[in-house]
């Protein structure tokens, strides 16, 4: 980076700090005559400890709101000041639901892992509503949340049923007897283990001349350095993310600029969380009780859907891409 205020810093702290940018600039934007921010910063150094400390501070009970980006031990000490305070928090903090339920003044920005495959398995019962569709299970435990929340989104919405299967207990030969000849056939596998997604692969790739094939994999697989591209597009590939980061739309490109010029960097992913973050707030409306609440709204970073559950407020927003050529392309 040519710009001090980025050199040296640790890739947790560059994260911090552009979120916090982000922030800023969305503030300037959206604040006015009508709308008047007054905002005070505090570096939690990722530390809950650090945070226990900083909200000893009886100014802290006056906050209207706390944005926080953060790991999850922050996030639970700030959880629980929210509640005992009825202060509305919001939080980017990927798989954070766990902690904000039961407070119904937490906003969960990014919808847990549970969430996303849920709403895939509803997603996916309305693009491919006539295909034979399975899950496949690999024995990982972590694994078995994923796999009933896609089979819960695909059986609430669709007259197919979706069910499973443990690839463990029979491997590719147990799979490929659960394949249908002249349908489509809907393999979700919502595993993070590489090595186990590309035997699948490769076996799947295999039996293209025989089966119709429609693969979908959770978002870590855009990271996998060893995919073969070409085999995810003859499967017809699909990953679900919750991000909806377009670089060329005309809101990114404008933020972008603004970034580039004022930090002479290129913005993170964090920086646009932080800009959705305030922007939510400066958007958003009181209910009549004086509650707060979030319409429907398009971010830079994501589209925000949010649907209360579990007592807290979570996004339900997802989308699907497709592997096409050595890109991912969004399934319209």
């Amino acid at each position: 980076y040519t710009d001090s205020t980025h050199q040296g810093l640790d890739e947790e702290s560059l994260s911090q700090l552009e979120f916090y940018e982000g922030a800023m600039h969305a503030m300037d934007i959206f604040a006015s005559a009508n709308l008047k921010i007054h905002l005070s910063l505090f570096d939690t150094e990722n530390d809950s400890a650090l945070v226990s400390d900083l909200l000893r501070n009886p100014v802290l009970k006056e906050l209207d709101f706390i944005i926080a980006a953060g790991n999850q031990a922050v996030i639970r000490k700030l959880n629980q000041f929210s509640l005992l305070n009825k202060i509305t928090l919001l939080t980017p903090t990927l798989n954070s639901s766990d902690i904000l339920k039961n407070n119904s003044m937490a906003w969960a920005l990014s919808p847990s892992s549970v969430t996303q495959c849920y709403e895939a398995g509803k997603l996916c019962s309305t693009k491919f509503r006539t295909s034979n569709s399975i899950v496949v299970k690999s024995g990982v435990s972590k694994e078995n949340d994923r796999a009933i929340a896609f089979i819960n989104g695909w059986n609430e919405h669709s007259e197919m049923k979706c069910r499973s299967i443990d690839y463990s207990k029979g491997e590719f030969k147990f799979l490929l007897s659960s394949l249908v000849k002249g349908a489509n056939n809907l393999l979700f596998i919502p595993s993070s283990n590489e090595d186990f997604v590309n035997s699948i692969i490769t076996g799947l790739n295999d039996t293209t001349d025989v089966f119709r094939i429609t693969v979908i994999g959770i978002p870590t697989w855009q990271f996998f350095g060893s995919n073969d591209p070409a085999s995810l597009e003859n499967l017809n590939t699909n990953l679900f993310m919750s991000s909806q980061l377009y670089y060329e739309d005309s809101s990114s490109i404008a933020f972008r600029k603004f970034f580039r010029n004022e930090y002479m960097t290129e913005p993170s992913e964090p920086a646009f969380q932080g800009f959705d973050a305030m922007m939510l707030i400066c958007k958003s409306s009181l209910g009549e009780s004086g509650a707060f609440k979030l319409p429907d709204q398009k971010g830079i970073y994501s589209n925000y859907r949010f649907k209360s559950s579990n007592g807290l407020n979570e996004n339900q927003f997802i989308r699907l891409v497709r592997y096409e050529g050595y890109k991912l392309t969004e399934v319209k």
